[in-house]
């Protein structure tokens, strides 16, 4: 008998499959997620529900498959902000843990934004996520902020050397016709004298 029957209850209310949140298992006590499905029989009552509980590294090899760049952070989330899969996430240290305080919030209100997150090493991310419409259940990737920005720090920083590079010639430029209209003007002033 698993000890989180929620699922099932809304299976038979709702007549739909359900997949539950992160729960704490029977056995182990273990992290687990359970996928219910009614079977019905000809007449529409209910004969059974079908019931599996999907391996959790199965949901990390799909964010893997993905093949983000290095130091992004992507997640997959139940209905109350509760890590289920994670990259990266060293022996899976983040499972069955809340999102980042910064990030849980906005889970839990919004369907789907772009936010400034903490990640939970310390990391500034700058974070996407959306709520998928069936079950609820959220995807966040985070990409770091020094990323973001280090294009546009480099683009501004060769903008400013350009423009300093201008400014200088100009001004040399610009003294050197100085001189050239002021000599003129000198050799009429001593011969006015």
């Amino acid at each position: 008998m698993r000890p989180n029957l929620e699922a099932n209850r809304q299976v038979f209310a709702t007549g739909a499959p359900v997949v539950s949140n992160l729960y704490a298992g029977a056995i182990g006590p273990r992290p687990v997620v359970t996928i219910d499905v009614p079977i019905k029989r000809p007449d529409g009552t209910f004969a059974l529900v079908m019931s599996m509980n999907p391996r959790l590294e199965d949901f990390a090899d799909v964010i893997r498959d993905q093949r983000l760049p290095d130091g992004w952070v992507a997640s997959v989330f139940d209905r109350q902000g509760v890590n289920i899969a994670r990259t990266p996430n060293p022996s899976g240290q983040f499972i069955g843990q809340h999102a980042s305080p910064s990030l849980l919030p906005h889970l839990l209100e919004q369907r789907e934004g772009i936010v400034e997150t903490i990640s939970l090493e310390g990391i500034p991310l700058l974070t996407a996520f959306s709520h998928g419409t069936r079950f609820g259940w959220a995807v966040a990737i985070g990409v770091p902020r020094a990323e973001m920005t280090a294009p546009a720090v480099a683009a501004a920083l060769r903008t400013l050397a350009v423009g300093g590079v201008a400014l200088a010639i100009g001004l040399a430029l610009a003294l050197l016709v100085a001189r050239q209209i002021t000599r003129p003007i000198a050799v009429l002033r001593g011969l006015a004298g």
